[in-house]
């Protein structure tokens, strides 16, 4: 959220967004978050773009982003990635750190530094989606309790789901999945 109003970081997000398959622009991402405070995230990106490229496996590597992802700040990046879909709620005792509770951060998947993979329900992805996919190189979104959506909802949802690579239907009526086939050419549309 600190950095999401920056317009050099709103572009560098549309760099990686453009060019997903390509490291270059997360790395300059990265060296432009030790540029601003932000060495942490700078590492979690660099530590899991150097694990994509790296055959051998280092036990040190994946701890060390595990634990960078498992940190208050690795979950508020989700936060600031899926807004509304993973969430900060403050305990009864009001807001310090010590009552903030991240909610839902199992609905994003990060890949070499940023979410590639979202679950979470079909309303809230009509909802959010288009907040989320113009700033962020998801390629995967599964979209839980699809029947809970009418059918005319989904034409709203087309947008956001035709610059993904795969999207996974669950909880779904035969004809949605049809329809979706129709509406998004070049997109592996799955029902389960």
């Amino acid at each position: 959220m600190k950095h999401y109003a920056d317009p050099e970081w709103s572009a560098l997000l549309r760099a990686v967004v453009d060019n997903p398959a390509d490291d270059f622009p997360r790395l300059v991402a990265a060296d432009w978050l030790d540029d601003h405070d932000d060495p942490e995230r700078a590492e979690f990106i660099r530590l899991q773009c150097a694990g994509e490229h790296d055959t051998t496996e280092s036990r040190e590597r994946n701890w060390k982003i595990r634990t960078l992802a498992n940190s208050l700040s690795g979950q508020l990046w989700a936060v600031e990635a899926c807004p509304n879909l993973v969430t900060m709620e403050f305990a009864v005792g009001g807001p310090t750190l010590n009552a903030l509770t991240v909610e839902h951060i199992e609905r994003v998947r990060f890949h070499r530094g940023f979410p590639e993979f979202v679950v979470c329900p079909a309303a809230e992805w009509l909802a959010h989606g288009t907040g989320i996919v113009p700033r962020q190189p998801v390629k995967c979104v599964r979209l839980l309790l699809a029947a809970e959506v009418a059918v005319e909802q989904w034409w709203d949802m087309l947008p956001t789901l035709r610059c993904l690579e795969t999207v996974e239907v669950q909880g779904h009526r035969p004809v949605l999945l049809e329809y979706l086939r129709k509406n998004l050419p070049g997109v592996n549309v799955v029902g389960s």
